[in-house]
């Protein structure tokens, strides 16, 4: 995987990526290498994700800034480097906490492990950009049912979607992968630009992470 930092520097062999949560009051780093190991500690990330964050952050030095939000959350106004990612369902303050740290370590292993179709952040940016405006929609879901998708996702009609699975090395890798992708592929509007990966997981049930522009 190779990224550039937001603005002309070349990418160099190690990425660094900071979820940082203000409901918790925590941050954690995490990072990915070509070759040497990065340094032990950053002052520039290729992705921060910012999870219930009282007010505007300002970095303009990362690649991808994202916001995860409650569903109600009001409108941000943004910097060209940054999204509004919104729950889809209206969660309470427990709950959305839950979810919202699940969503954003899912994002960094999409961008910092390989398995089934590699995707990028220049990949989760093209999609993103393609919105009117720069907020998005996430759903995260179970899976249990491989015949059909959850009712929430097959409804959602997303225009532009990176969408992913995480399933248990116990399932037929690619059968499971075409499976979700033919299904997914119906919902979406028609002539949209849709990304779709796949992850390891080691829960039982496999889950689908999709989020973009409806």
């Amino acid at each position: 995987m190779t990224t550039q930092n937001f603005g002309s520097s070349p990418a160099q062999n190690y990425a660094a990526y900071a979820i940082r949560n203000y409901i918790n009051r925590t941050q954690s780093m995490h990072s990915s290498w070509i070759e040497e190991p990065p340094p032990l500690y950053f002052n520039k990330y290729e992705m921060l994700i910012v999870i219930g964050a009282p007010t505007q952050i300002i970095d303009n030095t990362c690649y991808l800034l994202l916001y995860i939000d409650y569903a109600s959350s009001p409108v941000r106004q943004l910097s060209k480097n940054a999204w509004q990612v919104r729950c889809e369902e209206s969660l309470g303050s427990d709950a959305f906490a839950t979810w919202a740290d699940e969503v954003a370590h899912l994002l960094i292993k999409l961008v910092t492990e390989q398995w089934m179709v590699c995707v990028d952040l220049s990949d989760i940016r093209i999609v993103m950009s393609q919105g009117l405006n720069r907020q998005t929609t996430c759903l995260l879901c179970d899976w249990p049912d491989q015949h059909q998708l959850p009712q929430i996702i097959e409804t959602a009609s997303f225009s532009h979607a990176v969408a992913a699975l995480f399933s248990h090395a116990e399932y037929s890798e690619t059968e499971i992968f075409g499976t979700a992708g033919d299904l997914l592929e119906q919902t979406f509007q028609n002539n949209g630009i849709y990304i779709f990966a796949a992850r390891r997981q080691t829960g039982a049930v496999p889950r689908l992470l999709i989020f973009g522009v409806k």
